[in-house]
């Protein structure tokens, strides 16, 4: 979360310039190398020999059925398509494609109509997801972002270098996020 917030101040250092870039960029590097550490960690308490045994790996775009399954149960018609050829992504990129999927399926179930379509495709530099769903005639006609989901969606795809589009309009809400498969800062 500091990475993302102190990302998010670095996009937004030219509407702020009291603050300073430099420390928000020592902010954000430290996070970086603090997260790789932290993968380090686990990756070591992954050996099975260790006494404490194997860890759970986080989350990331492999978990996608599951995800699916449980947006199905709780009653969201969705149909899934995925396009291009599958690659690997860096693992922050990988997590955080899974919390994106996550947030706007959850954006989907609750203020759509009960129906979405998620479209994954894999292109030359990026993974592009989309997430689309008709809405009901009372929702407002444009997104005002002051919800924590669609904030949360746009600072990760601004901490990775990625891009979010978000659109609604004539009674369909869609979400548009493309992110490249390394990740890097605008």
């Amino acid at each position: 979360m500091i990475a993302v917030r102190a990302g998010a101040a670095r996009l937004r250092h030219r509407e702020n310039p009291d603050r300073s870039l430099a420390a928000l960029e020592a902010i954000e590097e430290l996070a970086r190398a603090t997260a790789a550490d932290i993968d380090s960690i686990v990756g070591a308490l992954r050996d099975p020999n260790t006494p404490a045994g194997p860890v759970e790996a986080p989350l990331g775009l492999a978990s996608l059925p599951a995800l699916v399954a449980q947006t199905r149960q709780a009653g969201l018609d969705l149909v899934e398509a995925t396009a291009g050829t599958p690659r690997r992504l860096a693992s922050i990129v990988d997590q955080a494609t899974y919390r994106i999927l996550q947030e706007a399926l959850t954006n989907a179930s609750k203020h759509g109509t009960g129906t979405a379509q998620l479209d994954i495709t894999f292109g030359d530099s990026a993974v592009r997801l989309r997430v689309s769903n008709p809405v009901a005639n009372h929702t407002p006609t444009e997104p005002n972002g002051n919800g924590h989901g669609l904030v949360g969606i746009r600072e990760r795809a601004a901490l990775l270098g990625g891009n979010l589009d978000i659109e609604h309009r004539n009674g369909s809400f869609r979400i548009d996020v493309q992110l490249p498969y390394e990740a890097g800062p605008r």
